[in-house]
Formats: C-alpha cells, structure tokens, sequence
C-alpha cells in the first residue's frame, strides 16, 4: 500500500500526494449495538480507476477523484449532496470520511477500485469528525457532540455500530495503535455547539474495549498539548503521532481579520508519552 499525505485547501477540499510506502498508516485532509442504515452502489466513472493522487472535495462536487501521476486520467466517485466532509483517511483501496450533522451524521466507504459507496449511519446528532481503520472492514469514528467514539463493523451483511462514550470533551480524532486507542480531543464545548475552546488540546489513551458502554481510560495517559487549543486532525505514523490545529481566529465577522493564534503542528512520541515538539505556522494565517 501506498501511504499518501494530505493538506488542506481552503475549507473544503483535501490533497493527497503520494510520498513513500508505507503500510496500515492512520490519515488527515473517530456497548449499545444498532443495525445501521446503509447503501452500496457503484458511482463514479467505470474506467479503471488510475494510481495516483486521491483529492477529497466537501463542497461543490462532493466526494473523491482520483487522479493519475501524468494528469491525464482522473475517476471520481459521488458521495452526494449531502455531504460535508473535510478529513479523508486511505489505507489500501479503500478511502473513509465523514459527513457531520449538518450532512447526517454518516460514515462513507469508498473502493478506490470499484467505485463502490458504502454509507453508514453513525448515531443521529453526534457530529462524526475524524474516522480511522481499526481492521478489515471496521473502523473507528470521533463523535464529536456526543463526546463518544463509535466502533463500526461492515463485515456482516448489514454494518454494526457501538457507541462508547467517555472519549474527552470533543473528540475530534482517533487512532487504534495496537491494543490501544488514542482519542483527540480538541477540548471544545461541542456539546453546546458552539466549539468555543475550552483550554489546550489534549491526547487520551484508552484501552482497546468499553465497560457499560464507556472508553476505559488508562490512569494518567492524558498528554496535554501545551499552548495548543483547538486541535481536530493528526495522522500517526509508526508510535508518532503528528497533531494539527487551525489555531484561534474570530469568525463573528467576515470576512475574518483577527487571527488570534496561528495553527501548528505538534511531534507526540506515543511509545514514551511524550510531546516532542509543536512547530507554529505563519501568524496572521489559520488552518492546518
């Protein structure tokens, strides 16, 4: 597999560009068992789908194109109108994003192969953000209003969700790495939808199952992301884990002038439970 990093664009649309291979890496631009509605219909073009660069647009022509090294081949799958998505994550031929609560609150699965769409619903009003790979066929969704993560297996005929709450304030990102799960949390108040930060960012690491449908959190992993607020995306690599913020701006007007706090990148090592480093970007910009 062919591991591929992503920026973002503005607000809507993320880049992949191919840089190295890499295999099983988790990507940027996350009980009660309930049977999921879904669909899983081929879209897009029929041609054969080209290797190359995979581009995630959240407004305009919702969905994933795929376009060929030489630029001269491109394939694109339709994830509808409805969708709102701005985080992608690719491992193999399968790329995943999320629609918000505005979009519906869903999980998409795409075959970067077929062209096939499988959309998942993830719990009404819970406001998905980053989702990640927790096996075949499974996968891992942040929920950001609920303060809860959803575990969502579509190996059966119809997909299966579990919701585990107790995953921080407002996960934003998450990360199975071994027997763990690593929760973003970008310490907003999400739940008053307002998302008005509530102080630094931090990481939080559970083990692997729930208990009365709640995260079992491991005693004293919390890492806080000093002088980092608003944390949403990161993209682990191996035991590092490469956190980014948007940084702090006020959006009460437009268009948006005050920039309060650039975003960054923070360096975590997760085998040592440590932050490395947190590298700033340009004042007077925002995102990440």
């Amino acid at each position: 597999p062919v591991t591929l990093a992503f920026f973002t664009v503005g607000d809507f649309v993320t880049v992949g560009i191919p840089v190295t291979v890499r295999p099983r890496s988790v990507l940027l631009a996350a009980a009660t068992l309930l049977a999921a509605a879904c669909s899983d219909s081929p879209t897009g073009s029929n041609a054969r789908v080209p290797r190359g660069v995979v581009v995630l647009n959240g407004y305009g022509q919702q969905g994933v194109t795929l376009v060929a090294d030489t630029g001269s081949a491109t394939a694109r799958i339709d994830f509808g109108a409805q969708f709102d998505g701005g985080s992608l994550a690719v491992e193999g031929d399968t790329a995943i994003s999320t629609s918000s609560r505005g979009g519906g609150d869903q999980l998409y699965v795409a075959n970067l192969a077929s062209g096939a769409l499988l959309r998942v619903q993830l719990p009404r009003a819970s406001n998905p953000a980053g989702a990640a790979f927790r096996g075949p066929g499974q996968f891992v969704v942040a929920l950001r209003d609920s303060g809860a993560v959803a575990f969502v297996d579509t190996r059966g005929p119809s997909p299966l969700t579990a919701t585990a709450y107790g995953a921080g304030r407002c996960p934003s990102d998450v990360a199975p790495r071994n027997a763990e799960l690593w929760v973003l949390d970008a310490n907003q108040n999400c739940d008053q939808r307002a998302y008005v930060s509530q102080g630094e960012s931090r990481l939080i690491r559970f083990t692997g199952s729930t208990a009365a449908g709640r995260l079992v959190n491991i005693a004293g992993d919390t890492l806080v992301l000093t002088g980092v607020r608003n944390a949403t995306a990161m993209t682990v690599v191996g035991s590092t884990a490469y956190v980014t913020s948007g940084g702090v701006a006020d959006f009460s007007q437009f268009p948006v002038t005050v920039f309060s706090q650039p975003g960054s990148v923070t360096q975590v090592d997760l085998a040592a439970r440590r932050v490395v480093r947190t590298v700033s970007l340009p004042s007077g910009t925002y995102g990440a």
